[in-house]
């Protein structure tokens, strides 16, 4: 998974100041859910090494999420 870049990231912000669920921001920016959050939390890089949880997990999370995630909405 690459880095989003900061024009993303203030998009995700302004996205999000405007009422757009992470849902909704994800689909209007291309990212995924787990990305918008990621943005608005605004961790640090140390902060994501302090909760111990390896860079894998999230992506395989991200993964399913995106898989299974919006398999409810109909």
């Amino acid at each position: 998974m690459k880095a989003l870049c900061n024009e993303k990231k203030e998009e995700i912000r302004k996205l999000h100041e405007q009422g757009y669920t992470h849902r909704q921001i994800a689909r209007a920016a291309k990212v995924s859910a787990g990305s918008v959050s990621y943005v608005l939390q605004r961790r640090t890089k140390e902060q994501n090494k302090a909760c111990n949880i390896p860079q894998s997990l999230w992506d395989e999370w991200d993964i399913l999420h995106e898989r299974y995630g919006k398999k409810n909405k109909k």
